[in-house]
């Protein structure tokens, strides 16, 4: 197996409704990133969201919104948000990245836990090709100021 092919089976994007699907959630710790209005929508469609990430392994549970700026009036992702997914990472293997669509902030988040415990070569492999995901712009700049490196030419031009 190659390294590329552990890191994808150990660090997994999903959205809300595939992680609700997964059968066997006890051998996966998740990082679980709803805001309160995606809370809501689960919730007006029956989903007991503690309930469902009670049932895996560990959950780190982070509350911030799909958007790039604090001007929205929204909860923006901020560098603690995201510092705290690495830590938490890195004691941790078959981790489940999980946002309301699995797109932006699952990625995002996702992307920099792989350059953290894969490096960027590695990291890059996880999202390229895909154009499901549109990592989160706001997420991947705290990146960039943590690993003291440009990713977001990569991510959103040479892609």
């Amino acid at each position: 197996m190659s390294y590329v092919e552990k890191m994808k089976m150990d660090l997994i994007i999903m959205s809300f409704d595939e992680i609700n699907a997964l059968e066997d959630k006890k051998t996966y710790n998740l990082i679980s990133i709803l805001s309160d209005a995606d809370e809501q929508i689960l919730k007006s469609r029956g989903e007991n969201v503690s309930e469902i990430r009670s049932k895996f392994k560990e959950c780190l549970a982070l509350s911030f919104e799909d958007v790039l700026t604090h001007e929205t009036g929204l909860k923006c992702p901020n560098a603690i948000d995201v510092i705290t997914s690495i830590n938490w990472s890195r004691t941790r293997n078959r981790i489940i990245v999980q946002c309301f669509g699995g797109i932006s902030r699952s990625s995002a988040i996702a992307f920099l836990i792989a350059i953290d415990k894969y490096g960027l070569g590695s990291a890059k492999q996880l999202i390229k090709g895909s154009k499901n995901y549109q990592p989160n712009l706001a997420i991947i700049k705290y990146g960039e100021r943590i690993f003291s490196t440009e990713l977001i030419e990569w991510v959103y031009v040479d892609r």
